[in-house]
């Protein structure tokens, strides 16, 4: 285990939000930048990360063992003082349509 049991696996996940690069890259800047490796708890001195699948790997072992009703509680109780509208919920949805055809439709411009 190279990422420290405290939160060395959030820790990368909120960095690879905030990168904003696909998993292969990310552990590319991973291998080269002190400050990721400082952020994410590891020491890698003068071994590199070659398994990039590993960063979809803790994704999906972090979501095993979320609950997000406690999140959801905590975060609010955290924030509930800088939030205006606390009866209503702001969703943000991006749709991406698999096939554009020629002419595109008028709804999607």
């Amino acid at each position: 285990m190279i990422f420290s049991p405290k939160d060395g696996s959030i820790d990368l996940m909120f960095l690879k939000h905030y990168s904003c690069c696909s998993d292969k890259k990310y552990i590319e800047q991973l291998n080269d930048t002190i400050d990721y490796q400082f952020f994410c708890d590891i020491h890698l001195s003068f071994t590199c990360l070659t398994n990039f699948k590993i960063v979809s790997q803790i994704r999906c072992e972090l979501i095993a063992n979320l609950n997000i009703n406690i999140l959801e509680k905590d975060l609010f109780a955290h924030r509930k003082l800088y939030i205006d509208s606390k009866n209503q919920i702001t969703v943000d949805v991006i749709c991406y349509e698999r096939e554009l055809h020629y002419p595109i439709p008028q709804k999607l411009l």
